[in-house]
């Protein structure tokens, strides 16, 4: 999005029209048998960083892919409206792959969210493709034992404990929050979620920055 175009009104009546095409259910017959993540690693203080995805196969964590691409973010941080600063690179880093995937993991938000469009909805409506929102703090809701409620009561996101931190995570798109979560679960790894720790490890490492 053009910097010069992109205003904080707009982009909240944008999230509040596209949050209508999340779909909370997951497709008859899915079987997620490999799963993507995908991250962005800034440095310095300006918006230059790295985009980095990766496939994982779900039965054993093994990588399958990588790929990594330098990125220049123009659209300010602002909180809640991470998907039009992110969300454009994520879904190229995801489209680079060159190995197939059945969902994503987003670092960020899904339906835990103030307008119920957080960067994992985002990102899984405009690839129209299952993903689910991994974060690592709590942007909109209320914890009440493991479950993140709204200001209505209803469920909108599930806190599970990896041991030394917690996460929390909401529907992005295309699936269940029961199995969302459980997805989550799965991809657990000695304490973090490993789709989402190798793509920020590929995000961050030195390099030329190209896909790989």
């Amino acid at each position: 999005m053009n910097r010069f175009a992109f205003t904080v009104e707009k982009a909240f009546y944008a999230q509040q029209k596209m949050s209508k095409l999340v779909s909370a259910k997951t497709p008859h017959g899915l079987k997620v048998e490999r799963v993507a993540g995908v991250d962005i690693g800034y440095r310095g203080e300006g918006g230059k960083g790295v985009a980095a995805s990766t496939v994982l196969d779900l039965n054993d964590m093994r990588i399958l892919e990588t790929v990594r691409f330098e990125v220049e973010v123009n659209v300010p941080y602002m909180p809640g409206l991470l998907g039009f600063r992110e969300a454009p690179f994520m879904v190229k880093a995801l489209t680079s792959l060159k190995t197939g995937f059945d969902a994503a993991l987003i670092d960020g938000h899904g339906v835990a969210h103030p307008r119920r469009f957080g960067l994992a909805c985002h990102v899984g409506v405009l690839l129209d493709k299952p993903s689910v929102g991994v974060a690592k703090s709590l942007l909109h809701g209320d914890v009440r034992g493991d479950e993140v409620l709204d200001e209505c009561g209803s469920t909108i996101g599930r806190v599970l404990d990896l041991g030394k931190r917690r996460v929390y995570v909401s529907v992005g798109h295309k699936l269940s929050l029961e199995d969302a979560v459980q997805l989550v679960h799965r991809c657990i790894v000695n304490g973090v979620v490993k789709p989402l720790k190798v793509a920020h490890e590929v995000s961050v490492r030195s390099g030329d920055g190209k896909g790989c």
